[in-house]
């Protein structure tokens, strides 16, 4: 029960993360699409501007749009069952937030997170570890490149 309660609290954070870091950027794209769309509307249809006043227009038409777009994302997600970006995002992060994994999967990623746990386990190698710290002198300046020596070792 312990591990359903994390991983909807994650679920949630990455959600509230993503919204935050994103969202108000889908919004604004939105609400700048539906007015734009609205006024082309308005000013191409002949006589619109006399039998409405814009602002009437505009408040109408959005609520409209407004309200197709959430039936067809109710359409999509509750009828179509097609995942919403949310349950995706929220997947990556972590996929065992997600109820709808198979054994397969399941057993995949428990697979790759005992390979990363035995991956972190291992120790560098030391001339490899030597090797960067030569290259690290070189980035900090500490030691001049001569570039006849580096020719001659290829």
């Amino acid at each position: 029960m312990q591990q359903r309660k994390t991983g909807n609290l994650l679920y949630k954070l990455v959600l509230g993360r993503w919204y935050f870091s994103y969202g108000w950027a889908w919004f604004v794209g939105f609400a700048l699409g539906i007015f734009s769309m609205l006024v082309t509307i308005y000013y191409l249809i002949p006589g619109m501007s006399t039998m409405i006043a814009f602002k009437d227009f505009l408040i109408v038409g959005g609520l409209v749009l407004v309200a197709l777009n959430a039936i067809l994302g109710y359409v999509l997600v509750k009828v179509m069952k097609i995942q919403s970006m949310e349950m995706d995002i929220g997947t990556q992060l972590s996929p065992y937030s997600s109820n709808k994994l198979t054994e397969k999967e399941k057993v995949w990623w428990s697979a790759i997170r005992l390979l990363m746990e035995k991956e972190y386990e291992r120790k560098p190698d030391p001339k490899l570890m030597a090797q960067m710290e030569v290259f690290d002198e070189y980035l900090e300046q500490k030691r001049k490149f001569d570039i006849k020596k580096f020719n001659d070792k290829l």
